[in-house]
Order: C-alpha cells, then sequence, then structure tokens
C-alpha cells in the first residue's frame, strides 16, 4: 500500500467507522485507551485490541508504532503453520521496511538511502580508496583450529589488534556440539575480551536442495528440518558459551535465489529470528561463491569467494554482479597467497569492494588449519585500516 493511501483506508460496520490514519495518529499522540480501532471492532467480533496505547520499536528503526494483536484467526492445518509464519513474518518486516520513517522524516531518510546498486558491475566500487572508522578493511578469520590441540595458535588470534582481527570463527565439531568443550570455554572468552566478535558455526545444508542433498543429524533432507536444526544449533551455541558469542557463522549456503527469491528469504528469516532473540548477533552466510542481489539482506556479511590466490589474481575469478552499499558486505577467503603478495591481495580485494577478509598462505585440503608466522601477520595488519565489523544493527 503507498505510503499517501492511508487517509483513505476506511472500514465501517452499521454505523460504526474507523480511519486507519486517525486510529495510528490517535495512539501516536498517546489518545486514552481504548483505541480507536479497538472501540470499533467491539461491534465486529473484539478480535482486536488488548493491548492498549502500547507502542514499539519498528525493526530496524527507532520510529515507535502501535503494537496490537489479531485473535480468533481461522484454522490453519499442522503442515501449513510453518510457511504460514514465514509468510507473515516477510509480510510484518515489508511492512516495517516500507514504514520504517515517518513522513515528517522523508528527507532525511533520502539523505542517508543506500547507494545503488550497478547490475553488470563485478569489480565493486569503482573508486579503490580505503575506507577509515568502523566500515575500515580489516580480518575475519575462518579459524576452524582446535583450541586444545593449538593453544599458542589461539593465543597469538587473541592478542591481535581487535580492529584489525575482529572476527573469528569457532567450530567445535561442524557446530557446537552437544556439550561445552574445554578448550573452548578457555579460548572463546578471552577472544571475546580482547573486543573481537566470535562466531559459532553452523551448517545450513544449502537447505537440503542442492544436488548433494545434504541431510540433517535426524536424516532428513527436508528444507523444514534444516531450519529447525539450523535455529537449534543458533541457540546451542549460545546456551553453551553465554555473553560471549558474538554471532553465527551459516555455513553451506544455498546462492539460488529460488522462486519468487523463496531461499534468499528464508536465510533472511534466519538471519532475522536470530537478531530477534540474540540482540547485536552478526550473521555471515556463506555459499563460497558469488550470490545475486537478492541475497544482500539475507544476513550481515556474504561470503562469496573462497579461492586460491591463482584464481582470485586471474581472469578464472567471478565476482558479484551488483555493488553493496557497505564493503563489509562481502568476505573473500584467499588461501596460498605468498608472504610477498599479501598487501597486493589486500588492496585487490579493496578494488573488488570487500571490506572483510581471509588472506593466508596455508594451502588445500585445508587452508583454515593454520594461520601465517608473525611477520606475514604483521605486514598484512599493516596494509589495512581496520574497523568494526557489521553487528551493531545497520544490518541486514
Amino acid at each position: 500500500m503507498s505510503k499517501n493511501k492511508f487517509k483513505d483506508l476506511s472500514f465501517q460496520n452499521g454505523g460504526d467507522k474507523v480511519n486507519i490514519k486517525d486510529w495510528i495518529v490517535g495512539i501516536g499522540s498517546g489518545s486514552p485507551s481504548p483505541d480507536l480501532l479497538t472501540v470499533y471492532d467491539r461491534s465486529n467480533d473484539a478480535s482486536i485490541g488488548g493491548l492498549g496505547t502500547q507502542t514499539e520499536k519498528m525493526f530496524d528503526s527507532q520510529r515507535s508504532v502501535p503494537l496490537f494483536e489479531f485473535r480468533d484467526l481461522s484454522y490453519i492445518p499442522t503442515s501449513r503453520f510453518e510457511g504460514f509464519m514465514a509468510d507473515a513474518d516477510s509480510a510484518i518486516q515489508k511492512l516495517h521496511n516500507d514504514f520504517a520513517a515517518a513522513p515528517q522524516r522523508r528527507r532525511r531518510q533520502a539523505a542517508s538511502s543506500c547507494v545503488s546498486s550497478i547490475p553488470g558491475t563485478s569489480a565493486g566500487p569503482t573508486t579503490p580508496s580505503q575506507p577509515s572508522g568502523s566500515a575500515g578493511q580489516q580480518l575475519a578469520l575462518a579459524t576452524y583450529i582446535d583450541p586444545g590441540a593449538n593453544p599458542d595458535t589461539w593465543s597469538r588470534l587473541i592478542a591481535f589488534p581487535a580492529d584489525k582481527v575482529s572476527v573469528l570463527v569457532a567450530n567445535v565439531a561442524n557446530g557446537p556440539d552437544s556439550s561445552a568443550n574445554a578448550g573452548w570455554t578457555d579460548v572463546i572468552p578471552k577472544a571475546a575480551a580482547s573486543g573481537k566478535t566470535v562466531l559459532g558455526y553452523v551448517r545450513t545444508g544449502y537447505l537440503g536442495v542442492s544436488q548433494q542433498q545434504f541431510t540433517t543429524r535426524l536424516g532428513s533432507s527436508k528444507t523444514s528440518d534444516w531450519v529447525a536444526q539450523i535455529q537449534e544449533d543458533v541457540d546451542q551455541w549460545y546456551a553453551l558459551y553465554p555473553g560471549v558469542i558474538g554471532g553465527i557463522f551459516f555455513d553451506e549456503g544455498w546462492n539460488d535465489c529460488g522462486p519468487d527469491n523463496i531461499n534468499a528469504e528464508l536465510y533472511k528469516f534466519i538471519t532475522q529470528s536470530t537478531k530477534r532473540k540474540y540482540v547485536g548477533a552478526m550473521t555471515v552466510l556463506n555459499p563460497g561463491a558469488p550470490m545475486p542481489q537478492c541475497f544482500e539482506k539475507s544476513a550481515d556479511t556474504l561470503l562469496t569467494a573462497e579461492v586460491s590466490y591463482a584464481t582470485y589474481t586471474s581472469g578464472a575469478y567471478a565476482g558479484i554482479d551488483w555493488t553493496p552499499s557497505d564493503s563489509r558486505k562481502l568476505w573473500h577467503i584467499i588461501y596460498d597467497v605468498p608472504a610477498g603478495q599479501a598487501s597486493a591481495v589486500a588492496a585487490l580485494a579493496l578494488q573488488r569492494g570487500v571490506g572483510m577478509l581471509h588472506i593466508t598462505d596455508d594451502v588445500e585440503p585445508n587452508p583454515y588449519d593454520t594461520i601465517p608466522n608473525d611477520s606475514y601477520m604483521t605486514t598484512l595488519m599493516g596494509s589495512i585500516s581496520g574497523g568494526t565489523p557489521p553487528n551493531d544493527g545497520i544490518f541486514p
């Protein structure tokens, strides 16, 4: 509905009538309870109301809006309930996004609008200047390193400046496991205390729709069962390591939009439900490959390249064809990078509009089980401006 149509939207039941604009304005101005819509509905079925003039903050906005409820909804079969809730959530989020700013704030909203995407562009922003402040280029490391077997490596990771190495990934057993791990209970709090954001690793199994037909721990490839397991693992990370997990690294991301962007919307739903439950959580979605723009709001950060130095610096490299408004939206992992080329690779990533980086001299089959030596890391950190990860509420 157009933002200018509320004044023309009215409901009438016999002699009772309510104008939606009058109802909203009345609540916003602190009109006494019950509100106009509740009064009107008493002559209908009295299914609206009960919350008086209470308001809530709109999602990703500081605007207060009326809070109300609908009761006595029609019967929904169990088989359709998950889809119904996902549709309702999407509709509410769309409403919040469409009306995130009150009419009198339109001028301010336009002044801070995002940069438009540029279809067909793979190299990123045209001006490869190094952002400063919170949005500066920084290192986000997929640290699949057992802290029990490699305590010295984790001591180094924790000691790195948090503005240069801002994100670390904790991966116990392709997820949080069923109980807290002694090694991780030691390093995760220390890393968090050092100012770093520690992300818990969670498999998403390509939502069960890839050719591999990955299955959940219970042996199902159904998308609904994958979503249930994903949310269970998210909760488990926060339960086992309370107060020190800074977000979730969603691996095995499926990068096909799907009909009506259903896959992108599902990942967006997972991100938003995570953020509502765990305020301040950073979310990363990792397909390790380019993602269409339909996924722009599916997570705070998208890991769109996981390639070797040879591929990254050749014509074989494939970038995205749209330009995010913030470079921290993109994370690239480049492995097998010679020490003398680390700074050049960081500069190339910056030219491609990439704010989050993992550059290493480690090699296949597992380029994530070590980190480069101190000389390599010092040079690499000296080539980036540093910043903070995008878990401050500006995304998605």
